[in-house]
């Protein structure tokens, strides 16, 4: 059961991935505005432009230069920033390959609330990458994750109950947290959820219902 839902979740990170990969596109803008407010100290200033030279986006691509100013943004305590220089030394983008770095970075972020940050751990505790796998920390961090309206965390915390691990095995809770992810359209939540109904009498599933809607309520996002 392990191997199962370890290979889901890696699918997800994979697709967290990808989508991710330096492709969150910075506005085009006036680049010249631009440098000076990040030089000037202005934290959203310095996370543009280091997309910018992270993406290739308006100038050179250029690791180094988006390290910088990454860099600067982190010194303000830039949750955003950290996370992407985490990124950086998760895949040795421009960096040398640093998993223990990024961790720290990602907790960093982390204790700010930042989404990919706490999916990131998540997934860096499920396959035990960089540190002692641990189901229960990364249960912990998908569920605020989760619980910050994180669809692709939602369905990871429904698999985590289905299965048993890192929580006690619970079909309602499952139900709970992959009908959240479903209703907003995850392909692989809509499955589980249908699983689920099929395994559930009556009490069972008015019950997981009851759960569903009293999670989405307390929901930040």
């Amino acid at each position: 059961m392990r191997k199962i839902i370890s290979s889901k979740l890696i699918v997800c990170f994979l697709l967290m991935i990808c989508a991710f990969s330096f492709t969150v596109r910075a506005e085009e803008v006036d680049l010249t505005a631009l440098q000076a407010k990040a030089e000037q100290g202005e934290v959203k200033a310095q996370e543009q432009l280091g997309l910018l030279y992270a993406n290739g986006e308006q100038v050179e691509k250029d690791f180094a230069k988006a390290k910088e100013w990454w860099d600067k943004a982190a010194a303000q305590n830039s949750p955003d920033a950290m996370f992407f220089l985490g990124y950086m030394f998760s895949r040795g983008a421009g960096v040398e390959k640093d998993v223990l770095k990024a961790k720290e970075l990602w907790e960093k972020a982390a204790e700010q609330d930042n989404i990919s940050a706490l999916f990131s751990l998540g997934m860096l505790y499920t396959e035990g990458i960089g540190v002692q796998g641990s189901f229960v920390d990364a249960a912990k961090y998908f569920t605020r994750a989760a619980e910050l309206g994180n669809i692709q965390s939602q369905f990871n915390v429904g698999m985590l109950y289905a299965q048993g691990l890192g929580y006690p095995q619970s079909n309602e809770n499952s139900y709970a947290w992959a009908k959240l992810a479903a209703d907003k359209g995850h392909p692989n939540a809509k499955e589980l959820v249908e699983k689920l109904e099929g395994q559930m009498d009556e009490e069972q599933l008015a019950l997981a219902k009851m759960q569903h809607d009293e999670i989405k309520k307390k929901l930040v996002n």
